[in-house]
C-alpha cells in the first residue's frame, strides 16, 4: 500500500517539482549557511589575533628589558602575568642564545565537548611568536616571546551560532517546499491531469470529431496555448492523412520510373568498374617502384640518426658534469655562510654589550672606537654572508616566499628612514614619488625590503655629495607595479650594464676601490624580483646617473 501511494506521488508533476524545490532550497540554504558560518569563523579568528597582538604588545617592552638585563625574576613575572589569561596555555621567554629565561605552563587545560571539532577545522592550540627588540630605535632582536593559546575557548560562541543558523535553514527549506507542492498541484498538476484524460478519450479513427478544452482561468496562459496547439495539431493530422493517400498514388508511378533509371545506371557502373581495375594494376606497379626508393632512403636516415645519438650522449655527459659542479659550488657557499654567521652573530652581540657598557665601563676611549669598528665590520660581513646565503638558496631553488599583502608606500617609508642619517652625513637628498591610494602588493615583504635596501645602498655608494636619490612607485599600463630608484651618480658604461647584474661583478674592478661590498646586491635583487614573477633592468648614462627599475606582474596587484 505504501509503495502504491509513493508510486502515485512520483507520477505527479507537482510532487516532482516540490522534490526539485526541496533539493534546490536545501542546496541554496546550505550554501548561505556555510558562507555565513565561514564569515563568522573569520571574525572569530581576527578577534583572536587582535587580542593576542594587544596582549603581546603590552608585554613586549617589559620582556625585552628582562632579556636585555638577563633578569630572570622580571621575565618570570611577565610570564606569570600572561599565564593568568584563561586562553593562554603556556608562556616562554627566551634570549638570543635560545635559552629559556622564563617558562610557565598551566597545570590543567579547560575541558570542552567541542574540542574534537576544533581539531577537525583548525589547530587546537596556536603558537604566536614576537621578537624582542634591543630598544625602540635599534631593531636588532635580543630574544623572543612565545605564547601558546587554546583556540577552542575562542570558538565556543561560534559553535552555538552555527547550530542556530543550520537549524533555521532546514526549517525554512522544508516549509517552502511544502507550500510549493500545494501551489504546484492546484495551479499546474490538476489542470494537466484533466487535459490528459481528455486526450486519452481521443478516437484515432475520427480525430476530426475531437476538440481539447481547458479550464477558464488557463485560457490565456501556457495551458491554454497548449490546448490550442493540440487542436491545431489534430487539424493538421487530418490534412496530412488526406495528403498521404494522394502521395501513395504518386509514389507508385515514381517507383516504376526509378526502376528503369536504375537499370540504365547499373550498366554504366559496370563499365566504370572495369576501367578502375585497369587503373589499380598500374598503381600497384608504381607502388613497388616507390617502396624500393623508400627502403634506400630509410637506410641512409638510420645511419644519420645513429650519428646524432652519439652526439646527444656526449652533450648529456657534459651537461651533467656542469650541473654537478654548480651544485657543489652552491652547497659550499650555503655551508660556509652558515658556519661564518654563527661566530659573527656572537661578535656583534658581545660588541653591542661592550659598546653600551652594560656590565661596567670599558676604559680607554680608543678601546671604544675599536669596539665600534669591530661592530661595524662584523655587521657588514654578516650582511655580505646573508646575501651570499640568499643567493645560494635562490640558485639551489630552496628559497621560498612568505607571501602577504604588502603596503608598498609604508614599506618604502620605513626603508627610507634607515638611510636618513647616512644620506645626511654624505650631503645627499632622498626623495619619494609615490601616488596616494596605491594598491597592495601580494609578495614577501622581507624580500621586497631587501630589494629596496640594496638599490638605495648602491645609489648612496656612487652618488657624490650634493646629489639626489629618487624612489618612485606607480602602476604601469598592464596594471603591474613598477618600482624605481634613480640617482645622480657617476653612471655605468653601456657595455658593462649586463655585467653588474652577475654575482660578484662590479663596475670598478680595482683592488683599491673606496666602496664596501662584493657585488651581490643587484644580482640578488634581480633573482628576488624574478622569484616574484617580475623583472629588473638598469638604464644608465655616464656622468648623468643611473635608474634601476623592478616590475611586478599585474597578478600580484590587489
Amino acid at each position: 500500500m505504501v509503495n502504491l501511494v509513493l508510486g502515485q506521488l512520483n507520477d505527479r508533476i507537482s510532487f516532482q517539482l516540490a522534490r526539485l524545490a526541496i533539493v534546490l532550497a536545501f542546496l541554496v540554504g546550505t550554501v548561505f549557511a556555510v558562507v555565513q558560518i565561514y564569515l563568522d569563523f573569520s571574525d572569530e579568528e581576527q578577534s583572536r589575533q587582535t587580542q593576542l597582538e594587544e596582549i603581546m604588545a603590552v608585554a613586549q617592552p617589559v620582556a625585552s628589558r628582562a632579556v636585555l638585563r638577563l633578569d630572570e625574576q622580571l621575565a618570570k613575572e611577565v610570564a606569570l602575568g600572561l599565564i593568568e589569561y584563561n586562553f593562554v596555555v603556556s608562556v616562554n621567554i627566551i634570549d638570543d642564545m635560545n635559552r629559556s629565561m622564563a617558562l610557565e605552563v598551566k597545570d590543567r587545560v579547560a575541558t570542552s565537548n567541542t574540542r574534537w571539532l576544533t581539531r577537525l577545522i583548525s589547530l587546537e592550540t596556536v603558537e604566536t611568536q614576537l621578537d624582542l627588540p634591543l630598544n625602540y630605535t635599534d631593531q636588532r632582536h635580543v630574544g623572543k616571546l612565545i605564547i601558546i593559546a587554546d583556540y577552542d575557548l575562542y570558538l565556543a560562541q561560534f559553535y552555538e551560532r552555527s547550530l542556530v543558523i543550520i537549524a533555521s535553514g532546514f526549517l525554512h527549506t522544508f516549509t517552502l517546499a511544502f507550500l510549493l507542492m500545494i501551489f504546484f498541484h492546484y495551479v499546474l498538476a490538476k489542470p494537466l491531469r484533466n487535459m490528459t484524460v481528455q486526450l486519452g478519450a481521443l478516437d484515432p479513427a475520427k480525430p476530426h470529431l475531437f476538440k481539447l478544452s481547458v479550464p477558464l482561468p488557463h485560457k490565456t496562459d501556457e495551458l491554454g496555448k497548449l490546448a490550442k496547439a493540440v487542436n491545431m495539431l489534430i487539424k493538421a493530422i487530418n490534412a496530412l492523412m488526406e495528403e498521404q493517400e494522394d502521395a501513395q498514388k504518386r509514389l507508385s508511378i515514381a517507383r516504376d520510373e526509378l526502376e528503369f533509371r536504375v537499370n540504365d545506371r547499373t550498366a554504366e557502373l559496370k563499365h566504370e568498374i572495369r576501367e578502375r581495375l585497369r587503373a589499380e594494376e598500374l598503381l600497384k606497379d608504381a607502388n613497388i617502384q616507390l617502396e624500393d626508393r623508400v627502403d634506400g632512403r630509410t637506410k641512409e636516415l638510420s645511419q644519420e640518426i645513429e650519428r646524432h645519438k652519439s652526439t646527444l650522449i656526449a652533450l648529456s655527459d657534459m651537461k651533467e658534469a656542469a650541473d654537478s659542479a654548480n651544485r657543489a659550488k652552491t652547497s659550499f657557499l650555503a655551508n660556509m655562510s652558515h658556519e661564518l654567521r654563527t661566530p659573527l652573530n656572537a661578535i656583534v652581540g658581545f660588541t653591542t654589550i661592550m659598546d653600551e657598557e652594560m656590565f661596567g665601563p670599558v676604559g680607554s676611549e680608543r678601546y671604544k672606537q675599536y669596539i665600534k669598528d669591530i661592530q661595524d665590520s662584523s655587521t657588514h660581513l654578516s650582511e655580505i654572508l646573508g646575501n651570499i646565503l640568499d643567493l645560494a638558496k635562490v640558485e639551489a631553488g630552496e628559497l621560498t616566499l612568505n607571501e602577504e599583502n604588502v603596503d608598498v608606500e609604508k614599506m618604502i617609508n620605513n626603508c627610507s628612514k634607515m638611510f636618513v642619517v647616512m644620506a645626511a652625513e654624505a650631503n645627499i637628498t632622498i626623495k619619494q614619488d609615490i601616488p596616494q591610494n596605491l594598491p597592495l602588493l601580494l609578495a614577501d615583504e622581507l624580500r621586497i625590503k631587501q630589494i629596496v635596501i640594496n638599490l638605495v645602498s648602491n645609489s648612496l655608494k656612487f652618488t657624490p655629495s650634493g646629489g639626489t636619490i629618487s624612489i618612485s612607485c606607480a602602476l604601469n599600463d598592464n596594471g603591474g607595479l613598477l618600482l624605481g630608484v634613480e640617482d645622480t651618480g657617476e653612471g655605468i658604461p653601456r657595455e658593462k650594464l649586463h655585467k653588474v647584474l652577475e654575482p660578484f661583478a662590479q663596475v670598478d674592478g680595482s683592488s683599491g676601490k673606496s666602496f664596501q661590498g662584493v657585488g651581490l646586491g643587484l644580482s640578488l635583487s634581480k633573482s628576488l624580483a624574478e622569484l616574484h614573477g617580475g623583472k629588473l633592468w638598469i638604464e644608465s648614462e655616464l656622468d648623468v646617473g643611473t635608474k634601476v627599475f623592478v616590475e611586478f606582474p599585474s597578478s600580484r596587484t590587489i
